[in-house]
């Protein structure tokens, strides 16, 4: 059974006036589950929403100017595999690999 988890963060919200778009800034997040927390300090997670998808927006090219990619993550899934360091997801070795080095 998967274990419970819960995520707190603070949240900023960007929406576009001329555009399709939302975007959303989550930073000083918490996961926590079955009593471990993890904190991850100075690590944000940017979240685009856009009807239809477009690299060409002023918001993407400015991430992509950043040297940042699309990617797809959980929050909950994050959580149980950096509190539970025995459940392994092959599939978010690459994520997990890049939010280690962030925190460092």
């Amino acid at each position: 059974q998967t274990p419970p988890a819960s995520t707190t963060f603070r949240r900023l919200t960007l929406v576009g006036l001329h555009t399709q778009q939302r975007v959303t800034v989550d930073l000083h997040l918490e996961l926590e589950s079955d009593d471990k927390n993890t904190a991850l300090k100075g690590v944000g997670i940017i979240d685009v929403k856009q009807a239809p998808f477009c690299m060409r927006t002023p918001v993407m090219q400015s991430l992509r100017a950043a040297g940042m990619r699309p990617a797809s993550a959980s929050k909950y899934v994050s959580a149980i595999a950096l509190t539970h360091p025995l459940v392994r997801l092959s599939r978010l070795r690459h994520m997990l690999r890049n939010l280690e080095r962030l925190r460092r």
